[in-house]
């Protein structure tokens, strides 16, 4: 008589992918945020503001469609919002928003402008309501489901703060760069040592937009997000970054950036040939995750099919999410056929 194993739970599969270790299946993680206030029938702009309605609602959502883990929340606006930049907006007019970004970066002092809105951030606006939300996830289902803390990147508060200019600005300002990128940095450490402390299993830092940077551009950045690896690591949790708009030509020095996983959350990754991904995987020990196509048509479900076949013919190294956060118009059905898909259930 033989004995059948015990499925791995979300958590040991979460934990394998990122350790290297071989995996049955590539784990699926959509970005599910407010989507689940849809599951939990709360309108989205209260369920973020009650720290019991956001936990209960991202677990409702998760136990009802199956996925491998739990993100905290998925909003560009959460640190922004603590740190009272209503100041710095987008302008309708891109060049003058551009010259003026210019302007201030040359001058030496948008670090000192910055500085007089970095307000004391853990306990302002919606991110305290998700760090207590965090808390009670760990608590009720981190035992067997991972709990993944999500942080915006310094780069992408900067980019917010320059009304989305940033990126065309990097590699003429370094020097000036400088001052603001410490003074982000070190909130941003004091978001990620909160979720570490919360005993989530990894922080996603969500890169709004790399498209303009260049391999010194990405050698610069590599102190300051050290310091962030080595507050990880020190927790025992992982560190995956999400670049959602990139340069393709860069994409093997994002491996050496020092993260445990790199997310490429953006449907064209698709077309990268996969052994190449791989490699630069393997050579470097960073997991790869790649967005699912929503199967809202047989094309888009025969490529989803052709990735998770991929995924899991990789055997280790290999997770799937969704391009950005779940919209809340999408259909219940599709998320059922993405997780079914991934995890091979007829």
């Amino acid at each position: 008589m033989s004995l059948q194993r015990k499925p791995k739970t979300p958590k040991r599969l979460f934990r394998d992918l990122l350790d290297q270790n071989p995996t049955s299946r590539p784990p699926f993680i959509p970005l599910v945020y407010r989507y689940a206030s849809k599951v939990s029938q709360i309108p989205a702009d209260a369920m973020v503001r009650n720290p019991n309605q956001l936990s209960n609602s991202l677990i409702m959502a998760q136990q009802l469609f199956g996925y491998d883990g739990i993100i905290s929340s998925y909003d560009l606006a959460l640190e922004t919002e603590a740190f009272g930049w209503e100041v710095f907006q987008p302008s309708t007019d891109s060049e003058r928003q551009k010259e003026a970004a210019r302007s201030l970066i040359a001058s030496g002092k948008l670090g000192e402008a910055l500085a007089g809105h970095l307000r004391p951030p853990l306990d302002r606006g919606r991110i305290s309501t998700v760090q207590e939300a965090t808390s009670q996830l760990c608590e009720i289902a981190g035992r067997e489901v991972p709990v993944i803390g999500v942080v915006n990147s310094p780069v992408t508060l900067l980019n917010r703060a320059l009304g989305g200019e940033l990126v065309q600005l990097w590699r003429e300002h370094h020097e000036q760069l400088a001052d603001p990128m410490n003074r982000l940095r070190d909130c941003v450490l004091e978001f990620i040592k909160a979720y570490c402390e919360r005993r989530v299993d990894a922080i996603w830092l969500v890169e709004e937009d790399w498209s303009g940077m260049g391999a010194e551009d990405i050698e610069w950045l590599r102190s300051f997000y050290n310091t962030f690896w080595n507050v990880t690591q020190y927790y025992d949790v992982k560190a995956i970054i999400a670049i959602h708009a990139y340069d393709p030509g860069q994409l093997e020095s994002y491996f050496t950036m020092g993260a445990d996983g790199i997310f490429l959350g953006n449907l064209g990754s698709l077309e990268i040939p996969l052994p190449s991904l791989m490699e630069w995987g393997e050579r470097y020990g960073v997991s790869v995750g790649l967005p699912c196509p929503y199967p809202e048509s047989p094309d888009p479900t025969r490529q989803l099919d052709s990735l998770v076949s991929s995924a899991c013919d990789a055997g280790r190294g290999l997770f799937l999410s969704t391009p950005w956060e779940v919209p809340l118009e999408t259909p219940a059905d599709w998320i059922h056929n993405m997780v079914s898909m991934v995890k091979g259930e007829d």
